[in-house]
């Protein structure tokens, strides 16, 4: 009965069985995205989420106009938290999930603080 259901799945048969003529299976997938010791530095995906949560703090930045209110200042405050947790979440997720080592996200968080420098000025000069 096993092999007639194989037969139908289009496998030949059991476990492991194939068509003549057909290439070898896949190969194993490792327990972890890392196991095999592979890993890409740095993370494009931590890099992503910071440059994109960080350009529209940026973009957003001036709003609200008046900064001298208190309750102005307390919203950029909480603005900049939010950002810094996403990308904090973003991070921790990569690392526990096993898709990044933890200095993988640190040098991508590296290299988007200076991204979000460089367009700060830029954006600093513009709005002048």
């Amino acid at each position: 009965m096993a092999a007639a259901a194989g037969r139908c799945r289009g496998d030949g048969g059991g476990p492991g069985a194939r068509r003549p003529g057909q290439g070898p299976g896949r190969p194993p997938r490792p327990a972890r995205p890392l196991a095999d010791g592979s890993g890409f530095y740095p993370s494009g995906h931590a890099a992503t989420a910071a440059v994109a949560y960080g350009a529209a703090l940026l973009l957003l930045r001036p709003y609200p106009r008046r900064p001298q209110h208190s309750r102005h200042r307390a919203l950029r405050r909480a603005l900049v938290a939010l950002v810094a947790l996403l990308n904090l979440a973003v991070g921790a997720g990569l690392v526990r999930r096993g898709y990044h080592w933890p200095l993988d996200v640190v040098g991508s968080w590296c290299l988007s603080g200076c991204l979000l420098g460089a367009l700060w000025l830029v954006l600093r000069r513009t709005r002048r």
